[in-house]
């Protein structure tokens, strides 16, 4: 008969794997989980500042007033914060320029799209997602051949 107070010799497999497993689940987010974000905290500090700055114009500034501002019907302020906020924020979100590029001239033509009432948004975004992720994937192909 064993002696229930011995140790076996016959360990599992998944033991190890499961330990570091957890071993790795106690460091802190950023520098655990997801290095590459930490690298690029400038990025998402200078985002969320722009990001600050689209706020104060949005809550203080009538529309009305900044609609003429450099260009007739331009609304160049609203713009270019909206431009350069969402630029960082994807920057830093896809952790690629090219692809926050993309996305923030994306997401900037359709705002001014929709402020000087061209075309309802139904046709819009369609039309610019297809047209933005196709130039994505052509130069994706590009790239890689």
């Amino acid at each position: 008969m064993l002696d229930t107070h011995q140790k076996t010799l016959a360990q599992s497999r998944l033991k190890p794997r499961l330990q570091n497993e957890l071993d790795t689940s106690n460091e802190p987010f950023l520098t655990g989980a997801f290095p590459l974000y930490k690298k690029k905290i400038p990025t998402l500090i200078i985002g969320i500042i722009f990001s600050m700055g689209l706020i104060g114009l949005i809550t203080t500034v009538y529309p009305a007033q900044i609609a003429h501002m450099f260009f007739k019907n331009s609304f160049l302020p609203l713009i270019i914060t909206t431009f350069l906020s969402s630029f960082f924020l994807a920057s830093y979100g896809f952790l690629n320029t090219r692809r926050g590029l993309f996305f923030s001239c994306w997401i900037t033509t359709i705002l001014w799209l929709q402020l000087i009432d061209a075309l309802p948004i139904w046709v819009i975004l369609p039309v610019l997602t297809i047209w933005f992720l196709g130039s994505e994937f052509l130069i994706l192909s590009i790239q890689k051949s």
